[in-house]
């Protein structure tokens, strides 16, 4: 089982690194952001497969795990909505990394909070509602310029 561990963060690793080459942090700190988040998640998962280290890295790999269930997806939402016609949307994403605040604290000192899962559990519906406001003016946008070529 460690060797599949291994072999996806290895792809993690390797998908993260050539995000991280294409895309520019200048121009898109969110998205790069999550690259890195990813890349070190991808490489501690390695070292984890490489050296059957479970032991020596269970705490830093439950507080890791915490966070890429919260953090890509609110920095990649929050960098599509600040290049949408919208951009107060990226505003009402970040709020959506205080889960990860209080997840971080619960992991690091052991406790499992029924609140903090709660949180965890309404973050996706919340992406998912801001996702279909920004797809809803695509497709608006999209609409006014078919029916203006026309």
């Amino acid at each position: 089982m460690a060797e599949i561990h291994g072999i996806f963060n290895s792809l993690l690793v390797v998908s993260c690194g050539c995000a991280m080459y294409t895309l520019d942090p200048e121009r898109t700190p969110y998205a790069y952001g999550a690259a890195v988040l990813c890349l070190f998640h991808g490489l501690l998962g390695v070292l984890r497969a490489a050296f059957n280290a479970d032991d020596y890295c269970n705490r830093l790999s439950l507080i890791s795990a915490g966070v890429m269930e919260i953090a890509p997806l609110s920095l990649v939402s929050i960098e599509l909505h600040l290049k949408s016609s919208h951009p107060t949307l990226a505003v009402a994403h970040s709020y959506f990394m205080v889960p990860l605040a209080f997840d971080i604290m619960a992991r690091m000192s052991d406790t499992k909070d029924v609140f903090t899962e709660k949180l965890k559990q309404l973050t996706p519906t919340g992406k998912l509602v801001g996702q279909s406001l920004l797809a809803n003016t695509l497709l608006i946008v999209l609409m006014i310029l078919t029916l203006s070529a026309m």
